[in-house]
């Protein structure tokens, strides 16, 4: 048997990183993720509050990573560790998939979700890219208002290498990401010189 026919039977990607042969393994997503909810804002108090609390239209803000927010919660139930895979759970804001990770303990609004891998199987970055590239829009029941619960999350299929291959992807994509924004940045500074021109 060629090696592309034993990936194709094992659920492992024909592309690998050389050294890495052994298969993926096809696991339910619920399994090993635990899910965050998030708080009613009558708990933000900018004046007392003491976690950084997040609200949908902050995800425009940014492009992988939370940044600052205006907004502090008093400490909850619901706190996000660091390194949780946010996104928008209710309404038009699906659509968009923008997917962020915190880099510290967080409180979100009702309207976002969070979600944490277990780390002894899946990492926070795997976890990251592969949301990202399942899309929102495809989670979410889109019958009538977008909206994604547990019950959509839970029973996705996720195909997992191992812990050492997980950092090899994600840190090549996380590469990608970086040449992606830097060229997205050279196109914006070309656009305002230009603008600029125009206008002289």
């Amino acid at each position: 048997m060629t090696d592309t026919e034993n990936n194709k039977n094992s659920n492992s990607p024909v592309l690998r990183f050389p050294g890495f042969t052994e298969p993926w393994k096809k696991c339910r997503l619920g399994d090993y993720i635990r899910i965050f909810s998030g708080e009613s804002p009558n708990c933000v108090s900018s004046k007392f509050g003491i976690i950084p609390y997040y609200k949908v239209e902050q995800l425009n803000w940014c492009e992988k990573y939370l940044g600052e927010t205006p907004y502090l919660s008093q400490r909850g139930k619901n706190i996000l560790p660091e390194g949780c895979v946010v996104f928008s759970k209710r309404g038009a804001a699906i659509l968009t998939n923008k997917v962020r990770m915190n880099l510290f303990p967080i409180n979100i609004d009702t309207n976002l979700m969070g979600i944490k891998a277990d780390n002894s199987f899946i990492s926070d970055q795997y976890l990251f890219y592969f949301i990202l590239r399942a899309r929102l829009s495809r989670i979410a029941d889109t019958s009538t208002i977008p909206q994604i619960n547990n019950i959509h999350i839970n029973p996705i299929t996720i195909h997992v290498p191992s812990l050492e291959e997980q950092e090899k992807i994600t840190r090549s994509l996380g590469l990608l990401d970086e040449r992606i924004a830097t060229q997205r940045r050279l196109i914006e500074d070309l656009e305002k010189l230009k603008s600029s021109i125009n206008e002289t």
